[in-house]
Parts: structure tokens; C-alpha cells; sequence
């Protein structure tokens, strides 16, 4: 009985590590440690084929955060499934540096889910974060501003992603 206890509780014990290890090796904590690393980016700077929270309404989850150049989810976009430290040069992507307008983050339900949005390169400067699920059409209204109260519409260039939202 005992050493059936044991064994029980040491696979409970993986399978806790397992279910509760991070989606991504990279944290808000080591912004450098690896970039892009949970799927690569898309992006195109066609509107047809850039997804939308409205019409993905109960669609899965693909584990990426968009950005889009124009209001409502149109225009030059890119999703990024990974940290990104500076939107100029995306992977796969054409440059988003001081672009963004919209905002959705249809990330996975993981450790790291919420996404920091930084004004700056290098995950640095003023930022805000957008949880898990939450889409923003139009960062120009000004209800979502950098931690510093500074309008973020056209100013993000880097985002992470983050264990939680403040």
C-alpha cells in the first residue's frame, strides 16, 4: 500500500509540473530569453485575410496576439504567436512600429496569456496590458492609455507576454 501511495503521488507530482509549466520559456521577468518562440508570425497587408474577433466569435483560440494599422481590425496586420522586442523588423510581418490602432489578443489559456504592449523598444518605456480574450478596436478613443496615461494609439513598438494583467 505504501509503495503504491508513492507512486501515485510522484505521477500526481508530474503531472502538477506538467499542467502548471509555462506555455513559453520567455517571461515578463527575462524579456530577452527567447523571442517568437510559441509559433511564428503572420501578417499581410491584405484585409481579406486578416482575422477578426467579430468573426471568430467562438472560434479556438490560436495562441497569437494581433495588431492591426486601422480601427475595427483592418488594414496591415500581424500576429504574433511570441514575445516580439521591436516591431520594425517582425518575422514574416510587414513593419508595425508605430502603427497600431487595434488590439486582439487570442492567446491560449496558459501561465503567460496577457500581453504588455510597450510605447518602446526592448519591452521598455510606458505599457499596458490586454488580457487573455480581450479585443480593442480603436486605441485612438483613448480608454486604453500606457500606464503613464499617455494616449497608445500609433506608438507601440514591442510587446511580451505576461503572467498577468494589473
Amino acid at each position: 500500500m505504501r509503495t503504491l501511495r508513492s507512486t501515485l503521488l510522484g505521477l500526481a507530482t508530474i503531472g502538477l509540473v506538467v499542467a502548471t509549466a509555462p506555455f513559453s520559456t520567455a517571461d515578463e521577468r527575462a524579456p530577452g530569453a527567447a523571442d517568437s518562440v510559441r509559433t511564428a508570425s503572420i501578417g499581410s497587408t491584405s484585409e481579406a485575410a486578416a482575422p477578426r474577433p467579430s468573426t471568430q466569435r467562438g472560434a479556438a483560440a490560436d495562441g497569437r496576439v494581433y495588431v492591426y494599422e486601422h480601427l475595427n481590425f483592418t488594414g496591415t496586420w500581424c500576429g504574433m504567436g511570441g514575445n516580439e522586442r521591436d516591431y520594425r523588423s517582425i518575422s514574416n510581418c510587414p513593419n508595425m512600429d508605430n502603427l497600431t490602432t487595434s488590439v486582439w489578443n487570442n492567446g491560449y489559456v496558459a501561465v503567460f496569456d496577457d500581453v504588455r504592449l510597450h510605447r518602446d523598444y526592448a519591452y521598455s518605456g510606458p505599457n499596458m496590458c490586454i488580457g487573455l480574450g480581450d479585443s480593442w478596436g480603436n486605441l485612438d478613443l483613448g480608454w486604453e492609455v500606457f500606464n503613464n496615461g499617455e494616449h497608445a494609439n500609433d506608438k507601440i513598438s514591442s510587446h511580451i507576454w505576461a503572467n498577468s494583467c494589473p
